[in-house]
């Protein structure tokens, strides 16, 4: 329990990315969040076709892991529609500008180097060690975390098992990451 304290405690306050979107209206809100989506979409798809190029024989396996994620992302963000109310709207395209964000760095992180350490997952891990946590305990613990979505499962081992055929990152490691990530 204590652990779980310590992981809430170090992880910052969420910003929406609608905080600089100031319109008056929903509609205008909506309006400002669904542009900022196409240009993360288009950096996504552009980002995904430099991969692609890249990775040679696994170009099939990062397919397969982005059909799976594709597939999460509308289950999950989907749901925020069901529930509907006037804002909903703006929470789904919010949603999967945050997501599609967030997937173009797990996708630019097969390929570069520089990409492949800037979760605050990895300064959590630092700071555990320091208070006297064994790293090992820390990626058990978030790679125990279930989730409700079995496409979030799907995605997540597919991924992982593609990120250590590429450049070696351990399954569990990635999927406590991913987990981590996820909660951020």
């Amino acid at each position: 329990m204590r652990l779980l304290g310590v992981i809430l405690y170090l992880m910052p306050i969420y910003v929406s990315a609608t905080a600089d979107c100031n319109g008056l209206t929903t509609k205008s809100i909506l309006e400002c969040v669904e542009e900022k989506r196409f240009l993360a979409d288009k950096s996504l798809n552009l980002s995904y076709k430099k991969v692609i190029n890249s990775i040679g024989d696994k170009a099939e396996a990062l397919r397969v892991v982005q059909r799976s994620w594709v597939s999460f992302r509308d289950e999950y963000c989907g749901d925020l529609l069901v529930n509907g109310g006037r804002e909903s709207a703006v929470d789904n395209v919010n949603c999967l500008l945050d997501l599609t964000k967030a997937r173009e760095v797990e996708i630019l992180r097969l390929v570069d180097d520089s990409k492949r350490y800037i979760s605050p997952y990895y300064k959590s891990i630092r700071i555990m060690k320091k208070a006297g946590y064994g790293e090992d305990e820390f990626i058990l613990r978030l790679k125990k975390i279930e989730s409700d979505s079995d496409l979030w499962v799907e995605y997540v081992e597919k991924n992982c098992n593609l990120a250590n055929k590429i450049y070696g990152e351990n399954f569990n490691g990635c999927v406590a990451r991913l987990n981590f990530d996820k909660l951020f």
